[in-house]
């Protein structure tokens, strides 16, 4: 949901032809018709997609996914029109996808985990109308994993 109110729901749609599908809803208003995000069917192997969206005050969505060959992402124009989704991390999954009011966008996941001696964290960072970067080091370590705030504060009470 946006600062105004505007709403933008994405999910995974486990059929025959399973794809990422998304819907909005201006406020004040109704749901719209559902839009097909993915280009095709994410494949039978895939069971982890955790599909993620974000929106600008300006109404621009980023929709970030996983399949088998790894993290996708594509874009929502304010018009309300998806651009066609790109391959963005090939071979990685489980990413954590940020997101701000203005369109500053980052990715980050974990290569190694949190068991692994020589673990990393990547991540790619995209500004507002921009084009993503290529994969960075944030970090390296011996058992160095990346967690979101909702994940420290399960830890936190458990």
């Amino acid at each position: 949901m946006d600062e105004n109110g505007n709403s933008l729901a994405l999910w995974d749609e486990r059929t025959s032809e399973d794809h990422i599908w998304a819907r909005s809803k201006p406020s004040p208003g109704n749901w719209g018709r559902a839009a097909q995000v993915s280009p095709g069917p994410l494949g039978l192997q895939t069971t982890l997609v955790f599909p993620a969206v974000r929106i600008s005050a300006g109404g621009f969505a980023t929709a970030v996914w996983t399949d088998a060959d790894g993290v996708w992402t594509a874009d929502r124009l304010s018009t309300g029109k998806w651009n066609p989704p790109q391959l963005l991390i090939p071979g990685v999954s489980n990413p954590i996808f940020v997101m701000n009011s203005r369109a500053d966008a980052a990715v980050a996941w974990t290569v190694g985990g949190s068991t692994d001696p020589n673990s990393a964290v990547m991540a790619v960072v995209r500004p507002a109308g921009g084009s993503w970067s290529s994969q960075q080091t944030v970090a390296i370590g011996v058992h160095i994993t990346a967690i979101t705030q909702e994940s420290a504060k399960t830890v936190r009470r458990s």
